[in-house]
């Protein structure tokens, strides 16, 4: 799994998929891979006709872990703190 970040989106980090693998799948490694880091915590989860939003907070920052059945798995969050910290978890170049 790789995650990166496009300079027009500062606010969104997007899952890379090269094994072509289930979007579901990927969306679960990514949960499983936040869960190992203690700052981490999960919210209320959303189901939606085309995606599933995971509400989540890294230290005391928020942010939503989004699979889109249609775009693929991204973060989103509206604190750069919080992107910053999950970038250098996901070790984004």
């Amino acid at each position: 799994m790789k995650v990166f970040q496009t300079k027009n989106r500062p606010g969104i980090l997007s899952f890379t998929n090269y094994e072509r693998i289930d979007e579901d799948e990927l969306y679960k490694q990514a949960i499983e891979q936040l869960k190992k880091n203690p700052l981490f915590s999960l919210g209320k989860k959303i189901s939606g006709p085309s995606e599933e939003i995971q509400e989540c907070r890294i230290n005391e920052y928020s942010f939503f872990l989004i699979n889109d059945f249609n775009y693929g798995v991204e973060i989103h969050s509206n604190s750069q703190k919080a992107i910053q910290i999950l970038s250098d978890y996901f070790g984004v170049a």
